[in-house]
């Protein structure tokens, strides 16, 4: 009867190749999920980002309106224009201390705004275009936002470039309602 028994036994048992096996499977889809989410959340960030550009791009419009056709000149024009962005979506990180850029031209006609995304995607609005584009200049923590806007292009007005940042006193400014 022992004999039965043991056959009965070594049948029955994984091998350790069986068991390998099912560890790499487990382990190839455990890494493809945390892959789609990873995916999922950046999408997430840049959809949050394009939300925040169009919702700022509105103010700074109305605030136009109210202003014979100019936009904010001034650090308190910002501030009230009461814009609210999503900080949680905004790169924060040594290498991106400026998140949320505000790039008005010389003559305070014509303005683009710039964020940066945690997924590390950039966006760029106009306010004679009004199209989010994708922006794709250098932008790292030595890139100032006098930096952003003197690459745009054009007469923009960086010494009145604003913005939020980390890293520094203080970590986000007033006007972006953080």
């Amino acid at each position: 009867m022992s004999l039965d028994s043991d056959k009965y036994l070594s049948q029955r048992a994984f091998t350790i190749v069986e068991l390998l096996i099912v560890i790499v499977v487990i382990g190839i889809l455990a890494t493809i999920t945390i892959v789609a989410y990873n995916g999922i959340q950046n999408r997430g960030h840049d959809s949050t980002m394009q939300s925040d550009l169009t919702k700022s791009s509105r103010k700074m419009d109305l605030f136009a309106v109210d202003h014979n056709g100019l936009y904010p000149a001034v650090a308190s024009d910002l501030i009230s224009l009461e814009i609210k962005v999503s900080a949680g979506s905004y790169a924060i990180n040594p290498t991106v201390t400026r998140n949320f850029v505000y790039c008005p031209n010389t003559t305070f006609t014509e303005y683009t705004l710039l964020v940066k995304s945690k997924s590390g995607n950039a966006f760029i609005i106009r306010s004679n275009d009004k199209t989010i584009k994708p922006f794709s200049t250098t932008w790292d923590a030595t890139t100032t936002g006098s930096g952003l806007c003197a690459g745009l292009g054009g007469s923009y007005n960086s010494t009145n470039a604003a913005g939020y940042w980390t890293g520094q006193t203080p970590n986000w400014n007033v006007w972006t309602g953080v």
